[in-house]
């Protein structure tokens, strides 16, 4: 086996566990286990370049016309929209904290951010 399918291996172990602990698994989640597992390693190296010291947060690229033009760096991107794939792989598994806390029917009176939003919200209504 490759160093990367050990990782993914080892991600899926892990997954898979997490949900065991929880009572949530069933085998028919093990494709999405996978698809999980394989997004999050591929999300860690992107985070890993963007977040490098060289990295820079805008690069210049030559117009059609040959002017320079700056843009957003396209790794920050790349990691925005594989960082939306492994919410909704955790989404689609049940191990994101917005199903957990609507699972649990937890009372928001006693959130502090709750509360703090309701503030900021009264104040906006003035």
């Amino acid at each position: 086996m490759s160093k990367k399918s050990d990782k993914v291996e080892n991600l899926k172990v892990t997954i898979r566990r997490i949900l065991q602990e929880n009572d949530k698994y069933s085998n028919e989640m093990s494709y999405q286990i996978e698809l999980l597992a394989s997004d999050l390693l591929v999300f860690r190296r992107i985070r890993e370049e963007a977040l490098a010291a060289d990295t820079k947060l805008i690069v210049v690229e030559k117009s059609r016309e040959g002017f320079d033009r700056e843009k957003e760096n396209p790794i920050f991107i790349l990691m925005a929209r594989y960082a939306d794939r492994v919410r909704k792989d955790l989404r689609a598994l049940m191990m994101n904290q917005e199903i957990q806390q609507g699972e649990e029917n937890k009372t928001k009176d006693d959130d502090t951010l709750t509360k703090l939003m309701e503030q900021l919200s009264d104040k906006d209504d003035d």
